[in-house]
């Protein structure tokens, strides 16, 4: 391997061969073999026969069997028997199989360049050459030689372009199972199922819009609701009972005092809360767990929300370490929202504009526009919350996957044996039943729905 010096990123690499193949394993006709030995190849004669001891009955069978060498049957072939011949000296059989008489020799060189080099500004623009020289190739079969030497083979030229910049660049929505973009419809979840059910008629605003499109428009009276079970596992909601998660959403609103814009709250219990809601300009947040523990106790953010200007506003929840982006920066005041989470909390209900508990908080909807709500399955890092406050999410977004809360017990079975397992879980699923051995692959693919029942005949592959 060559990296010269006086031509920075170039690296050029060459691999010299010289390889030789003898008595290579040769499938023949049994044609082949008779004009070979006849040709006196002994390689070839070893396997053709003559008789010896003719008793003078052709249907018997002669004494011993001779091959083309002038020796007696030994091996495999005196195992196989004598066999009836027609005279003393006769061509009596021949034994087609592999053979131990072919023959290759070759050599060559590999050799590969590779340059790369700035491009405008943030770019990289790189050059491979691929290729082989073969020196010698000779094959020798049947007494046949064939030459292949002296050519150029498997020249390759790539050329390749890398951009650097990450300002067009769109995140994936994997892990995000709710997105609520408000361009087109002010319930439906563009994620998954999870839509939403507008009362006192919410709009969709387009004269004031936020980065992109259309917004949600609530009035003092209107919002969104969506009751659901409390196990997150079935499709994603509540979302403050994942360990790891992150809500993004923009916000439009002028000072207002304890204002829901988002919440989670539960029909069975008024002691379960969680808010993001306003408090004069800042944004308040307060989570309280089924035992009435106040886990994050009405704490402000120090940036100012609630001003008639659009902001936008991260909550990333690492198992209660918690972090507050406003407009993609880190709140001065986000340490104070950490909390201890040790304690059971349930919700069955999500709400944009209020917060839904037994009866609804009418007297904290909220007045002004939310846009682009998305709730994740995982904490964000800050950049990645930038990139989703830039240029919102990648869409279409993959579909939730399958939870599986208790899996198969393993078995043992034969080819042809019938087993049937139980899987508990959530969300349709694909699975395939496997087993890999040094002889055999064995598989079968099947699908299970929620029920959690599904059979499994094994069969060889």
């Amino acid at each position: 391997m060559l990296t010269p010096h006086w031509i920075p990123n170039l690296t050029l690499s060459f691999d010299w061969y010289n390889i030789s193949i003898h008595k290579a394993i040769f499938q023949t006709s049994n044609q082949q073999i008779a004009s070979q030995c006849a040709a006196g190849n002994s390689v070839y004669c070893s396997n053709i026969f003559f008789a010896k001891g003719f008793p003078g009955n052709t249907n018997l069978p002669v004494a011993q069997e001779i091959d083309g060498n002038g020796k007696p049957a030994s091996g495999f072939f005196a195992s196989v028997g004598t066999f009836a011949a027609d005279c003393e000296g006769c061509y009596n059989l021949v034994f087609v199989s592999p053979l131990n008489a072919s023959g290759e020799t070759t050599s060559g060189l590999d050799f590969q360049a590779d340059y790369s080099m700035g491009l405008w500004d943030k770019d990289t623009l790189s050059w491979r050459l691929v290729g082989n020289y073969t020196d010698q190739d000779t094959i020798t079969q049947i007494g046949q030689t064939f030459n292949g030497a002296g050519i150029f083979q498997g020249v390759c030229l790539g050329l390749f372009w890398a951009h650097s910049s990450r300002s067009r660049r769109m995140i994936s929505g994997r892990d995000c199972c709710r997105n609520w973009p408000f361009n087109s419809s002010t319930t439906v979840d563009a994620d998954y199922t999870n839509n939403f059910t507008a009362i006192n008629s919410p709009t969709l605003v387009t004269t004031d819009p936020a980065p992109r499109a259309s917004v949600l428009g609530l009035n003092g009276s209107a919002y969104l609701r969506l009751d659901h079970s409390s196990d997150n596992s079935i499709n994603g909601l509540p979302i403050r009972s994942t360990t790891n998660y992150s809500i993004l959403f923009w916000v439009k609103g002028g000072p207002q005092t304890e204002k829901y814009v988002f919440a989670e709250g539960s029909t069975n219990s008024n002691t379960p809360v969680f808010v993001l809601q306003t408090l004069g300009g800042k944004l308040d947040v307060y989570l309280r767990a089924d035992d009435g523990h106040e886990q994050v106790n009405f704490v402000d953010s120090s940036a100012t929300v609630f001003d008639n200007t659009w902001h936008h506003v991260a909550w990333v929840d690492s198992n209660g370490s918690v972090k507050l982006y406003i407009d993609g920066n880190l709140d001065a005041n986000s340490s104070a929202f950490s909390y201890v989470n040790n304690r059971p909390i349930t919700f069955n209900t999500t709400a944009v504009g209020t917060l839904v508990r037994a009866s609804v908080a009418t007297g904290g909807t909220f007045t002004g526009a939310v846009d682009d709500l998305s709730l994740w399955e995982r904490t964000l890092a800050q950049t990645e919350v930038q990139t989703v406050m830039s240029n919102g999410i990648a869409t279409p977004v993959p579909a939730l996957p399958p939870v599986i809360l208790t899996g198969p017990a393993s078995v043992t079975r034969h080819v042809g044996d019938f087993a049937t397992f139980f899987r508990h879980g959530h969300r349709h699923a694909a699975q395939q039943y496997s087993h890999l051995s040094m002889d055999q692959k064995r598989h079968a693919d099947f699908e299970c729905d929620e029920s959690g029942l599904f059979g499994v005949q094994p069969y060889d592959q």
